[in-house]
């Protein structure tokens, strides 16, 4: 009976530390960022934040960090959905993307991207 107990204790350890290691990382997923409060947070003009957002007709920007290592960021200019895809890497807290360095951190649904003294939220879409 001991050997038995101690077998599925092995079993259950062994599973969970298989299903740990396979787990997606926090930050895969589709992430939705309003471009006129990120604007804000850099000190641009408010006349250059409302051109903008005339150009997308205020929808937001679309990041997506997929599974198997692409970046794909969907931003809608004069009705037009343009698409840019490269690819990224997770170093501790850190995305790279294409020399672009970030720092990362996942609450809840919620991401915020760090870069250059300044920190961008972003809402997790799906």
């Amino acid at each position: 009976m001991k050997r038995n107990k101690r077998t599925v204790f092995l079993l259950l350890a062994v599973m969970v530390f298989t299903l740990g290691a396979c787990g997606t990382q926090p930050i895969v997923g589709q992430w939705s960022l309003d471009i006129g409060a990120a604007m804000q947070l850099t000190g641009v003009s408010k006349e250059e934040i409302a051109s903008v957002q005339a150009m997308t007709g205020n929808t937001p920007v679309l990041l997506e960090f997929t599974g198997d290592g692409r970046y794909i960021v969907r931003v809608t200019i004069n009705g037009e959905e343009q698409l840019l895809e490269t690819t990224y890497t997770l170093e501790g807290n850190r995305v790279l993307t294409d020399g672009t360095e970030f720092e990362y951190k996942v609450e809840g649904n919620r991401l915020f991207l760090t870069d250059g003294g300044f920190t961008f939220g972003l809402d997790r879409v799906k």
